[in-house]
């Protein structure tokens, strides 16, 4: 939903480290309107959002995936000085999320086929 990776690094940065009224109050500055709506060197340089609520809607667009699970992991016979968490994925969401991504969609192969190996 970004028009390009210069946009999509603001778009993380202000996320990560903005609230969204800090976020609205930062799309206002002059300068970053004027830099953000400017026409430079022949190229539009305008982002996807103008407000926090719109940059957030966008950010909800992108699809999220299969979750993240943490488990500790105990040990009776060992003592450690930290813990030790090990994550995962749910397989089954993972393949449901990789068979529903278009981007794969024309790189699938459902048959089976036999891969050589060197000249012969």
């Amino acid at each position: 939903p970004f028009i390009n990776r210069d946009e999509w690094e603001l778009v993380k940065f202000l996320y990560a480290n903005l609230l969204q009224t800090q976020i609205n109050s930062f799309l206002k500055l002059h300068w970053v309107s004027l830099h953000l709506h400017c026409i430079c060197h022949s190229i539009i340089l305008q982002t996807s959002f103008r407000s926090a609520q719109e940059l957030l809607s966008l950010l909800d667009a992108i699809l999220k995936g299969p979750v993240w699970h943490c488990t500790k992991i105990n040990t009776e016979d060992y003592v450690m000085k930290e813990p030790v968490y090990r994550f995962w994925h749910n397989a089954l969401e993972v393949t449901w999320e990789i068979f529903g991504d278009l981007v794969f969609a024309q790189h699938m192969e459902y048959d089976p086929c036999q891969i050589f190996e060197g000249t012969e």
